[in-house]
């Protein structure tokens, strides 16, 4: 019986467009903008933006194939890997530049890799796990040495024209504007006996799965297309966040997504290092999880909400890029939800035995 092989994280990347925009530089562009009412809620102080806050137009160009490829190309030089290496490559993205291709073909001819196979998704935060479980699964029976991950967001040309007063907006859009923000993250995953990264850049993914476990709940976000009566051809995209459903529900996936962690790797939290968790509001991870807060791993303050991306963001910031291996073993956590679907993905992470 063949021997399932080892898959590591070798490497991981990260683009964030232009610099921070904070809530204050966001509230003298906006006035009317509640500002102090949402910092409170949601916990974010910052996000970043393709679009210049004071112009709305876009820098250089940039949409969510350009931040792809940047996150993609830093997170395959750290793992010390050629282009031609990358086997698979697996994309996720609810922010398209279009319906067709996809974008794992378009990011496959913007990096210029001669042959590979393609694999898009589409959902949020859970999505990163669903793409590393596919990756993970691919090499362990042997169809992948090399597999590329890679999650982009690019919102602020939908919302930030709204927010502006170019078109005149509801609350939720405005909400949808304030906690959303741009960027892409990557990750590189390698079979054990064929990685090239050194030591202290490898993690091995250990237990990992996502469930939609609530089905019959009320959603907490959709996003719909409405067709102008008038003029069929016109199609406007709508977001909505249904905020009693978020605060009804959502303690109850955060509650069952951890007891899955904990009990299917059979480790308390005190032997995670580190928990990821990227996007959930902060307040309610304090108050659901008090004892174990001190060693999550939280980005929605830094740079908003960035649902394809989040997970590899947040690994990108959180982990050494360090040659050397740790002189003790570390072992962390993922955790991610998505509101759109009551899904949850759980993952555990760890150094390499003996090293």
């Amino acid at each position: 019986m063949r021997q399932r092989r080892n898959v590591l994280i070798t490497g991981s990347g990260s683009y964030l467009p232009g610099l921070p925009v904070s809530n204050a530089r966001l509230k003298d562009l906006i006035p009317d903008l509640p500002m102090d009412v949402f910092s409170s809620y949601f916990g974010i102080d910052q996000r970043y933006m393709v679009v210049d806050p004071e112009t709305c137009e876009r820098r250089d160009g940039m949409g969510s194939l350009g931040m792809a490829s940047r996150a993609s190309r830093q997170a395959l030089e750290r793992a010390g890997l050629d282009l031609q290496d990358v086997d698979a490559i697996i994309t996720n993205t609810t922010t398209p530049e279009s319906p067709l291709p996809p974008i794992s073909f378009l990011l496959q001819r913007e990096l210029g890799v001669d042959e590979t196979q393609i694999y898009d998704l589409r959902g949020g935060c859970a999505a990163s796990v669903q793409a590393m479980i596919l990756g993970k699964t691919l090499i362990e029976s042997g169809q992948a040495d090399t597999v590329l991950l890679c999650g982009v967001e690019c919102t602020s040309p939908v919302y930030y024209k709204y927010l502006k007063g170019a078109v005149d907006p509801d609350m939720d859009v405005i909400l949808n504007g304030f906690i959303f923000g741009d960027g892409a993250g990557a990750l590189v995953l390698q079979a054990g006996d064929r990685a090239t990264a050194p030591p202290g850049r490898r993690r091995r993914i250990g237990y990992c799965a996502t469930l939609s476990k609530f089905p019959h709940r009320k959603i907490g976000f959709e996003v719909s297309n409405e067709v102008d009566a008038v003029n069929p051809m016109v199609v406007t995209t709508r977001t909505r966040h249904f905020n009693k459903a978020i605060s009804e529900t959502l303690p109850m996936v955060m509650k069952a997504a951890f007891s899955h962690l904990i009990e299917s790797t059979g480790h308390s939290f005190e032997d995670f290092d580190r928990i990821i968790v990227p996007q959930v509001n902060e307040s309610l991870i304090r108050t659901a999880y008090p004892e174990a807060v001190d060693s999550f791993v939280y980005i929605f303050r830094q740079m908003g909400n960035i649902p394809a991306a989040a997970i590899y963001l947040a690994y990108d910031l959180a982990f050494p890029k360090s040659d050397r291996a740790p002189s003790s073993p570390r072992r962390d956590g993922i955790v991610a939800i998505e509101t759109v679907s009551w899904t949850y993905a759980v993952a555990e992470l760890c150094d390499e035995p003996g090293e």
